[in-house]
């Protein structure tokens, strides 16, 4: 369900951000992804993996599922996630997946949607704001990085870079973006313990 909020109790701090050039808090983070990495090495499916878990660490920050439209502000009780895929050398495309609960229903979703899209080069997404999107870039590492963002659009980004092993740990840099007017560096925080524990308590 997305409802409007007419009294949004951070509206101010929104018309403050939503005015500058660049409203949106960016951070990047390293992240210790070490259970999906040893479940994926065997079970495979880590960006999927990722997607799911990142998912439902949001669904647990309320400051992750507010957006904006015009003047409009509305809350989204429930997010979705949108992938981000490589077609081919010159192409990417995207998909969207509804709100699933189970692992491994998510996954079956998620490899026929992927599946779609690479074979017959048709993006499955819907103009819903319901959702957050998701990419990455497994060739190398970064430290931070910049993506195109049109102002209009309060949809959070996420996207993590290629895992790397040192003393057993594996670990990922993952960057967070997200309009400044709902989200504060402690909500980024909460999210990242939400994702934590859900890292810990999978598998």
């Amino acid at each position: 369900m997305i409802k409007e909020i007419v009294n949004f109790e951070r509206r101010e701090l929104f018309n403050i951000y939503n005015g500058a050039d660049n409203p949106f808090l960016s951070i990047t983070t390293k992240i210790d992804v070490t259970n999906i990495v040893r479940y994926c090495q065997v079970h495979k499916n880590f960006y999927a993996t990722m997607g799911y878990l990142l998912t439902r660490a949001v669904n647990k920050v309320d400051a992750l599922k507010y957006r904006a439209q015009g003047e409009k502000i509305y809350f989204c009780d429930r997010i979705k996630s949108n992938y981000t895929q490589k077609i081919d050398d010159n192409t990417i495309g995207f998909f969207d997946l509804p709100d699933i609960e189970q692992y491994h229903d998510y996954l079956n979703e998620y490899q026929a949607r992927n599946h779609k899209l690479i074979n017959e080069k048709c993006n499955i997404k819907t103009e819903g704001i319901d959702c957050v999107w998701f990419s990455c870039i497994p060739w190398f590492e970064f430290t931070g990085i910049i993506t195109p963002f049109r102002k209009s659009v309060s949809i959070p980004q996420f996207i993590w870079d290629k895992f790397t092993e040192e003393n057993g740990k594996y670990t990922i840099h993952l960057m967070i973006m997200a309009h400044h007017g709902f989200v504060d560096g402690w909500h980024v925080s909460k999210l990242l313990e939400c994702f934590k524990q859900e890292i810990l308590a999978f598998a």
